[in-house]
């Protein structure tokens, strides 16, 4: 006897939208874009998914499945022509390749531009001390030594 509830394969098929270039997907998504189906109580990203089922294979416990769409950072797109295999590493310099990161004077919690810190550097490497930077940009002498040695607003 058949379920009368579709399988897991069925109602991801029916939230894609086959195209030429992306598949848009068309079912439930997080406010970041990136869909999301359920099945058994857990919320599966439909990307994840959908290189799972051309695969035919679990997606390995150390990787992550990356986007690279042809016309553009697309995260609803379900095509698994335009995914990649990738670490955490991997996936976070492709998020600021692709510009979506809070990196540098984006974030919202930093007190200061790029500007600010290639001036500091400057300042820093004529010799100014430490403590002198951290009072002229209002900061702390351990943001001063975090962005002189490049733990943080690392140089491209």
């Amino acid at each position: 006897m058949r379920s009368r509830w579709p399988s897991l394969l069925d109602r991801f098929w029916a939230n894609v939208q086959e195209a030429d270039g992306c598949w848009p997907w068309t079912g439930a998504k997080f406010s970041n874009g990136y869909g999301r189906i359920s099945s058994c109580g857990k919320t599966i990203l439909a990307h994840r998914l959908a290189w799972e089922i051309h695969h035919r294979q679990p997606v390995p416990d150390d990787l992550e499945v990356l986007h690279d769409c042809p016309a553009g950072d697309n995260r609803a797109c379900v095509n698994p022509a335009h995914f990649w295999l990738g670490t955490q590493a991997d996936n976070i310099a492709d998020m600021r390749n692709k510009g979506r990161s809070c990196y540098g004077e984006r974030n919202g919690m930093s007190k200061l531009t790029q500007a600010d810190v290639d001036a500091l550097r400057r300042r820093r490497t004529a010799g100014e001390r430490m403590m002198d930077l951290a009072a002229a940009f209002k900061v702390s002498v351990g943001t001063v030594w975090l962005i002189v040695t490049e733990k943080t607003w690392r140089v491209a």
